[in-house]
């Protein structure tokens, strides 16, 4: 006998288990990718890669990328692959954001 589930039209419960499945999906590519998942560099490559085909993510590039962005988190002299974008207060300051130009100084009171 097989099973199937019948959710009324309009149910938000279909598209939620396809998120949380994508999203638990790209956490243990993430995991594997941090070689914390198996023992074997070989078993996390594999998982790794089929796990991150449902979540649409090329493995191999994004580990690359996720350990380049572990090398250099906090750098913002080397800020780059995969970064959260940090400004400095000195950018803020010249920065369209905060009305200022690229000539604009900071005030030091105190």
């Amino acid at each position: 006998m097989i099973l199937s589930f019948k959710f009324p039209t309009g149910s938000p419960w279909p598209s939620s288990l396809a998120a949380a499945f994508l999203m638990r999906s790209f956490i243990i590519a993430h995991d594997c990718g941090h070689g914390a998942f198996f023992r074997s560099r070989t078993a996390n490559t594999i998982v790794g890669t089929v796990t991150s085909l449902f979540a649409f993510t090329p493995y191999d590039q994004w580990r690359h990328e996720h350990a380049v962005h572990h090398a250099s988190g906090g750098d913002l002299d080397g800020r780059g692959i995969g970064d959260v974008w940090t400004m400095t207060v000195a950018e803020y300051a010249r920065s369209p954001c905060a009305g200022g130009s690229a000539t604009a100084s900071i005030a030091v009171h105190g």
